[in-house]
């Protein structure tokens, strides 16, 4: 069994076509109509699938959330060393001195670090909750 990156991300499309199409249609043609069945089983199956579906997604959005944290703080990162390096090379001075780019850099790093750690932490708990979802599927 492949796992969904070695799937190159064909798998999760092929899982939520085929678990789309159970949830809109979760009974046999013959029993459209029919009083809804209380025994809990078609019901419950296409709750789980759609449960299951709506985690995947959630997954995916988080994971799309840690992504672009990332890429947000790689670029305020550089573009505060860009800027110090411009304004290095435009007046360089005779002797070290502090600026303050330190503490800024540092104060940015850890702005961004506390809310990377805050989304990876909710993927987590999602990725959790979608294996679980998971296991109690038929």
């Amino acid at each position: 069994m492949a796992t969904f990156r070695e799937a190159g991300g064909r798998a999760i499309v092929l899982l939520v076509v085929a678990a789309t199409a159970m949830a809109v249609d979760p009974l046999p043609a013959d029993t459209a109509g029919a009083p809804p069945r209380t025994d809990g089983t078609a019901a419950s199956s296409g709750d789980d699938y759609a449960r299951f579906l709506d985690l995947m997604r959630e997954v995916a959005r988080a994971e799309g959330r840690v992504s672009d944290l990332r890429k947000d703080r790689d670029e305020v990162l550089a573009r505060l060393r860009a800027e110090r390096d411009q304004a290095v090379q435009a007046s360089p001075p005779p002797a070290p001195r502090d600026d303050g780019f330190a503490a800024h850099y540092s104060r940015e790093q850890e702005r961004f670090a506390g809310k990377i750690h805050a989304a990876e932490v909710r993927l987590e708990a999602l990725r959790q909750q979608a294996a679980q979802a998971r296991a109690g599927l038929p």
